[in-house]
């Protein structure tokens, strides 16, 4: 689903096939195309077009989308990588650790994402790296890492402007980290500038391209029409109320975010419901905590400090996705703002709702988390068999319908793949819960 923009924007393809520039570019597509580009950047398709091009580009499609679905999967099992070694290093009880390592590789819109042939497997894969590193303990009194991380922050920016609001997070944690003591204003001063120059250093290219093209530093394409129609700073904020902007985050955040129509917008299985009611069951454990301060469990992270970062964290988010939803509304009246683009969020978003179970209690938290696993699994296999395949297939069903599709893929991501892969998929999964719970059982006792 594309917007009509009659505007002459850069789309993927363009960047694909063409290259980067600071001038113009000079194409048929450039006038008249419905184009959704607006917050795509540049970096993975620069990244990728070598790739594209050696195994045969537009020539030889199949075999070159088949390799950058590859590519995209490398960087996703990175970013899951990370997290799960982020779990591990901060969460001491090693049966929610499992469980929350699962549950993460288990997410249903994450893994989908991730896996389609975008720039978001970058995005997500740098944004996690990033915020892996600024949740670390005393990381700002580390330069070396300092560094780092606004190396990072900036890529991760030229990757996917929605990745501009990691900024805002870090500045945030510095905060933080100020208020309660642990750093110096001037180090925190010092450290967020180092961050901020870095970052804009490396999209200077980017800057100045859109520059040179729009008049602005970035080409959202909404904001760009709003400028033009006079829209000031005032109307922005005066359509808050009107697009129902809290009661669309919180869809976004508890329903959307597990299935919003794997990209092909396909609808979505009720079943998904359920798995709402369990988020909110579980994100009700924080008001209990709250309510009842000194009854309630230690909290899952090493350091308490961990989960109010994380909170700000969505937050940081939500902002970002709530401006573009009132860019959206003012430009084309609709409410655009979609919850992929809080994808790099949602393994700690997942930390924090687990976090919030606990709360109850830990056997409260260890029910939450085996039923959103088995929810994801179960919805997973049943919105591939009963809703894509059928749909993909052009209405066919079974083994006909795979083979239907398997005929477009190169012979890597043929059925043979298809079936060698879901059964080392269950297999881990059946090994990885024989092994939490059958010889953990006397630890599991102490847990609840």
């Amino acid at each position: 689903m594309h917007y009509p923009i009659p505007y002459p924007y850069t789309n993927r393809l363009n960047t694909l096939l063409e290259g980067y520039t600071l001038s113009p570019l000079k194409s048929g597509l450039d006038n008249g195309v419905h184009y959704n580009e607006s917050i795509q950047g540049s970096l993975y398709y620069i990244l990728v077009r070598p790739v594209f091009e050696f195994v045969g580009g537009i020539s030889n499609l199949s075999a070159s989308i088949g390799l950058l679905r590859l590519i995209n999967l490398l960087l996703v099992t990175a970013a899951v990588v990370v997290c799960l070694v982020f779990i591990g290093n901060r969460i001491s009880n090693r049966l929610h650790a499992a469980l929350i390592g699962i549950l993460i590789c288990s997410q249903p819109l994450y893994i989908l994402n991730c896996c389609r042939v975008a720039n978001d497997p970058l995005a997500v894969a740098l944004g996690t790296f990033v915020i892996a590193l600024v949740l670390k303990p005393n990381w700002e009194k580390n330069i070396t890492v300092v560094i780092l991380v606004g190396v990072l922050t900036g890529l991760a920016f030229w990757a996917k402007l929605t990745n501009s609001t990691l900024i805002l997070f870090i500045m945030i944690c510095l905060t933080i980290s100020v208020l309660k003591k642990s750093l110096p204003l001037r180090n925190a001063a010092i450290v967020g500038l180092v961050v901020v120059f870095i970052c804009a250093l490396i999209n200077v290219p980017s800057f100045l391209s859109n520059l040179h093209r729009y008049g602005t530093l970035t080409t959202m394409q909404e904001s760009l029409l709003n400028r033009e129609n006079k829209a000031t700073f005032l109307d922005l904020l005066s359509i808050i109320w009107k697009t129902f902007l809290p009661i669309r985050l919180m869809s976004l955040w508890l329903t959307q975010s597990t299935w919003f129509g794997g990209w092909s917008f396909l609808k979505p299985p009720v079943f998904k419901y359920f798995i709402t009611l369990l988020l909110m069951a579980s994100l009700s454990g924080w008001g209990y905590y709250f309510v009842r301060k000194t009854d309630t469990p230690p909290f899952l992270f090493s350091d308490s400090n961990t989960s109010l970062q994380i909170f700000v964290l969505i937050l940081c988010l939500s902002a970002g996705i709530s401006w573009f939803m009132i860019q959206t509304y003012i430009a084309w009246k609709i409410t655009g703002g979609s919850a992929w683009y809080a994808a790099v969020v949602f393994p700690f978003a997942l930390m924090f709702i687990c976090e919030g179970a606990c709360r109850f209690s830990h056997k409260f938290g260890v029910s939450i988390s085996i039923l959103l696993i088995l929810s994801y699994i179960l919805i997973e296999f049943y919105s591939i068999v009963h809703i894509m395949l059928p749909v993909y297939s052009g209405g066919l069903e079974g083994f006909k319908a795979i083979y239907q599709i398997s005929t477009i893929q190169p012979l890597l991501l043929g059925t043979g793949t298809l079936f060698i892969s879901a059964s080392i998929l269950f297999v881990v999964y059946a090994l990885t819960l024989l092994l939490i719970f059958i010889p953990a059982s006397k630890r599991l006792e102490r847990a609840l």
